[in-house]
Protein backbone atom coordinates (compact mmCIF):
# COMPACT_ATOMS: atom_id res chain seq x y z
CA UNK A 1 0.00 0.00 0.00
CA UNK A 2 1.07 3.49 -0.39
CA UNK A 3 1.69 5.83 3.09
CA UNK A 4 1.50 9.67 2.68
CA UNK A 5 2.03 12.66 5.46
CA UNK A 6 0.80 15.79 6.44
CA UNK A 7 3.57 17.41 3.62
CA UNK A 8 2.48 15.25 0.54
CA UNK A 9 5.78 12.53 1.09
CA UNK A 10 4.84 9.01 -0.02
CA UNK A 11 6.20 5.91 0.72
CA UNK A 12 5.54 1.98 -0.25
CA UNK A 13 4.35 0.07 3.35
CA UNK A 14 4.70 -3.86 3.64
CA UNK A 15 1.92 -5.48 6.03
CA UNK A 16 2.25 -9.24 6.07
CA UNK A 17 -1.60 -10.28 6.18
CA UNK A 18 -1.14 -12.32 9.83
CA UNK A 19 -0.16 -8.89 11.25
CA UNK A 20 -3.53 -7.67 10.92
CA UNK A 21 -5.19 -9.52 13.70
CA UNK A 22 -2.83 -7.69 16.17
CA UNK A 23 -3.10 -3.98 16.34
CA UNK A 24 -3.09 -3.16 12.33
CA UNK A 25 -6.82 -2.59 11.08
CA UNK A 26 -8.04 -5.72 8.71
CA UNK A 27 -9.59 -3.05 6.75
CA UNK A 28 -8.14 0.47 5.62
CA UNK A 29 -9.95 3.43 4.22
CA UNK A 30 -8.29 5.61 1.80
CA UNK A 31 -7.96 8.85 2.89
CA UNK A 32 -7.89 7.63 6.30
CA UNK A 33 -5.15 8.98 9.03
CA UNK A 34 -3.12 6.90 11.38
CA UNK A 35 -0.79 7.36 14.19
CA UNK A 36 2.20 4.50 13.49
CA UNK A 37 4.19 3.16 16.20
CA UNK A 38 6.79 0.45 15.96
CA UNK A 39 7.68 0.25 12.46
CA UNK A 40 10.53 -0.48 10.30
CA UNK A 41 12.46 1.47 7.66
CA UNK A 42 14.27 -0.83 4.59
CA UNK A 43 15.63 0.05 1.51
CA UNK A 44 13.87 -0.56 -1.45
CA UNK A 45 15.99 -2.74 -3.40
CA UNK A 46 16.61 -3.07 -6.96
CA UNK A 47 15.16 -6.72 -8.49
CA UNK A 48 12.82 -7.46 -5.75
CA UNK A 49 8.86 -6.36 -5.63
CA UNK A 50 8.92 -2.90 -7.25
CA UNK A 51 7.78 0.17 -5.57
CA UNK A 52 4.97 2.55 -6.25
CA UNK A 53 6.41 5.30 -5.14
CA UNK A 54 9.76 7.16 -6.09
CA UNK A 55 10.76 7.22 -1.87
CA UNK A 56 14.61 4.92 -1.39
CA UNK A 57 12.62 3.84 1.71
CA UNK A 58 10.00 1.83 2.46
CA UNK A 59 7.79 1.27 5.50
CA UNK A 60 7.81 -2.55 6.86
CA UNK A 61 5.37 -3.70 9.74
CA UNK A 62 6.17 -5.85 12.48
CA UNK A 63 4.23 -7.95 15.17
CA UNK A 64 4.16 -5.12 17.70
CA UNK A 65 3.47 -2.31 14.69
CA UNK A 66 0.18 -0.29 16.26
CA UNK A 67 -1.86 2.09 14.06
CA UNK A 68 -4.11 4.87 16.01
CA UNK A 69 -6.81 6.69 14.33
CA UNK A 70 -6.66 10.34 14.09
CA UNK A 71 -9.29 12.89 13.35
CA UNK A 72 -9.02 13.69 9.74
CA UNK A 73 -6.71 16.40 8.51
CA UNK A 74 -7.79 19.19 5.90
CA UNK A 75 -8.90 17.07 2.47
CA UNK A 76 -6.05 16.97 0.43
CA UNK A 77 -5.47 13.83 -2.27
CA UNK A 78 -1.91 14.78 -2.71
CA UNK A 79 -1.65 14.80 -6.57
CA UNK A 80 1.85 14.62 -8.57
CA UNK A 81 0.79 14.98 -11.77
CA UNK A 82 2.90 14.12 -14.55
CA UNK A 83 3.64 16.17 -17.87
CA UNK A 84 1.96 14.52 -20.89
CA UNK A 85 5.19 15.91 -22.96
CA UNK A 86 7.75 13.89 -19.98
CA UNK A 87 5.39 11.13 -20.81
CA UNK A 88 5.75 11.11 -24.54
CA UNK A 89 10.00 12.17 -24.45
CA UNK A 90 10.42 9.06 -21.31
CA UNK A 91 11.63 11.48 -19.35
CA UNK A 92 9.97 10.67 -16.57
CA UNK A 93 10.29 7.98 -13.41
CA UNK A 94 8.60 4.94 -14.73
CA UNK A 95 9.71 2.88 -11.74
CA UNK A 96 6.68 4.90 -9.68
CA UNK A 97 3.26 5.67 -10.21
CA UNK A 98 1.98 8.91 -11.49
CA UNK A 99 -1.22 10.82 -11.78
CA UNK A 100 -2.75 12.54 -14.60
CA UNK A 101 -6.30 14.21 -15.49
CA UNK A 102 -7.58 15.11 -18.51
CA UNK A 103 -10.90 15.45 -21.05
CA UNK A 104 -11.90 11.52 -22.55
CA UNK A 105 -11.92 12.56 -26.27
CA UNK A 106 -11.79 8.84 -27.46
CA UNK A 107 -13.08 5.50 -25.84
CA UNK A 108 -11.86 1.68 -27.43
CA UNK A 109 -13.87 -0.94 -26.80
CA UNK A 110 -12.36 -4.11 -24.73
CA UNK A 111 -9.83 -6.24 -26.20
CA UNK A 112 -9.69 -9.88 -24.79
CA UNK A 113 -6.90 -12.24 -25.36
CA UNK A 114 -7.13 -14.19 -28.61
CA UNK A 115 -5.81 -17.72 -26.53
CA UNK A 116 -7.51 -20.52 -24.23
CA UNK A 117 -6.73 -19.66 -20.80
CA UNK A 118 -5.49 -21.99 -18.11
CA UNK A 119 -8.16 -23.24 -15.87
CA UNK A 120 -6.19 -21.88 -13.14
CA UNK A 121 -5.81 -18.66 -14.87
CA UNK A 122 -8.69 -15.04 -14.23
CA UNK A 123 -9.23 -13.76 -17.63
CA UNK A 124 -10.47 -10.49 -16.35
CA UNK A 125 -6.42 -9.64 -15.99
CA UNK A 126 -5.78 -10.16 -19.61
CA UNK A 127 -8.08 -7.71 -20.75
CA UNK A 128 -7.47 -4.58 -21.36
CA UNK A 129 -9.22 -1.18 -22.75
CA UNK A 130 -7.52 2.05 -24.91
CA UNK A 131 -8.83 5.31 -24.59
CA UNK A 132 -6.94 8.93 -24.15
CA UNK A 133 -7.28 12.14 -22.96
CA UNK A 134 -6.34 15.80 -23.55
CA UNK A 135 -5.01 18.07 -21.43
CA UNK A 136 -6.23 21.91 -21.45
CA UNK A 137 -3.57 22.43 -24.13
CA UNK A 138 -4.72 20.17 -26.31
CA UNK A 139 -1.55 17.85 -25.58
CA UNK A 140 -3.50 14.04 -25.99
CA UNK A 141 -2.20 10.72 -23.91
CA UNK A 142 -2.58 7.01 -24.71
CA UNK A 143 -3.56 5.49 -21.69
CA UNK A 144 -4.36 1.59 -21.10
CA UNK A 145 -6.89 0.58 -18.41
CA UNK A 146 -6.15 -3.58 -17.44
CA UNK A 147 -7.57 -6.11 -15.83
CA UNK A 148 -9.93 -4.84 -12.67
CA UNK A 149 -9.50 -1.16 -13.44
CA UNK A 150 -10.88 -2.28 -17.15
CA UNK A 151 -13.27 -3.72 -15.31
CA UNK A 152 -13.98 -0.40 -13.41
CA UNK A 153 -13.50 1.89 -16.02
CA UNK A 154 -16.06 0.36 -18.08
CA UNK A 155 -18.73 -0.01 -15.38
CA UNK A 156 -18.21 3.82 -14.57
CA UNK A 157 -18.30 4.68 -17.93
CA UNK A 158 -21.65 3.69 -18.52
CA UNK A 159 -22.85 4.64 -15.88
CA UNK A 160 -22.39 8.21 -17.65
CA UNK A 161 -24.30 6.86 -19.83
CA UNK A 162 -21.92 6.57 -22.70
CA UNK A 163 -20.73 3.80 -24.45
CA UNK A 164 -17.69 2.41 -25.59
CA UNK A 165 -16.30 2.97 -29.33
CA UNK A 166 -16.51 6.70 -28.30
CA UNK A 167 -15.29 10.23 -29.71
CA UNK A 168 -15.62 13.20 -28.57
CA UNK A 169 -16.89 15.98 -31.01
CA UNK A 170 -18.48 19.34 -30.66
CA UNK A 171 -21.96 19.70 -29.05
CA UNK A 172 -20.65 17.20 -26.57
CA UNK A 173 -20.19 17.72 -22.98
CA UNK A 174 -16.54 17.16 -22.04
CA UNK A 175 -16.02 14.19 -19.20
CA UNK A 176 -12.51 15.34 -17.15
CA UNK A 177 -10.83 11.57 -16.17
CA UNK A 178 -8.57 11.34 -13.08
CA UNK A 179 -6.19 8.92 -12.90
CA UNK A 180 -4.08 8.26 -9.41
CA UNK A 181 -1.19 5.75 -9.16
CA UNK A 182 -0.50 4.75 -13.05
CA UNK A 183 2.55 3.36 -14.46
CA UNK A 184 4.21 4.45 -17.74
CA UNK A 185 5.15 1.83 -19.58
CA UNK A 186 5.18 1.03 -23.23
CA UNK A 187 1.85 0.16 -25.46
CA UNK A 188 2.27 -1.10 -29.17
CA UNK A 189 5.60 1.41 -29.36
CA UNK A 190 3.70 4.42 -27.87
CA UNK A 191 4.63 5.85 -24.32
CA UNK A 192 1.34 5.48 -22.27
CA UNK A 193 -0.37 5.59 -19.06
CA UNK A 194 -1.15 2.06 -17.92
CA UNK A 195 -2.80 0.92 -14.60
CA UNK A 196 -1.66 -0.74 -11.83
CA UNK A 197 -3.67 -3.71 -10.58
CA UNK A 198 -4.82 -3.20 -6.88
CA UNK A 199 -3.11 0.36 -6.59
CA UNK A 200 -4.86 2.72 -10.01
CA UNK A 201 -7.73 4.58 -9.68
CA UNK A 202 -9.79 6.12 -11.95
CA UNK A 203 -12.72 8.90 -11.56
CA UNK A 204 -14.82 10.63 -14.44
CA UNK A 205 -16.00 14.55 -13.07
CA UNK A 206 -15.28 14.24 -9.83
CA UNK A 207 -14.10 17.47 -7.84
CA UNK A 208 -10.60 17.93 -6.51
CA UNK A 209 -9.90 20.59 -4.63
CA UNK A 210 -6.65 20.74 -6.53
CA UNK A 211 -8.37 20.63 -10.33
CA UNK A 212 -10.53 23.88 -11.33
CA UNK A 213 -13.28 21.34 -13.33
CA UNK A 214 -14.94 24.78 -14.89
CA UNK A 215 -11.17 26.00 -16.21
CA UNK A 216 -10.38 22.92 -17.80
CA UNK A 217 -13.42 22.48 -19.85
CA UNK A 218 -13.10 26.22 -20.66
CA UNK A 219 -9.56 25.84 -21.98
CA UNK A 220 -10.17 22.88 -23.84
CA UNK A 221 -13.24 23.93 -25.17
CA UNK A 222 -11.29 26.91 -26.37
CA UNK A 223 -8.26 24.98 -27.78
CA UNK A 224 -10.84 22.72 -29.68
CA UNK A 225 -12.21 25.82 -31.24
CA UNK A 226 -8.49 27.18 -32.07
CA UNK A 227 -6.48 24.33 -33.30
CA UNK A 228 -3.64 26.97 -34.31
CA UNK A 229 -2.87 27.28 -30.90
CA UNK A 230 -1.88 23.57 -30.02
CA UNK A 231 1.63 24.56 -30.83
CA UNK A 232 1.48 26.62 -27.24
CA UNK A 233 4.08 24.12 -25.29
CA UNK A 234 2.50 21.56 -23.13
CA UNK A 235 1.95 22.66 -19.09
CA UNK A 236 0.57 20.35 -17.40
Amino acid sequence: MILCDEIGTMIDAICAYFYTGYDVPRVLNEGGWFFLENILLIKSVVGRKPSLTDNKLRIKFLQTTKMTPLPNREPSSFFRFAAFSMIENKTINSSAVHDAYGIVVRVGNITRPDFVPQASENTILSHFLEFEIKNSWGKSLICVATGYTCELFVQLWRGLGLELGYHWNFGMNPTICVLRFWNVDDHEGRQCLISHNGASRITFNQSYPQINMDRVRTQFLQRMQTPELDEVVDEN
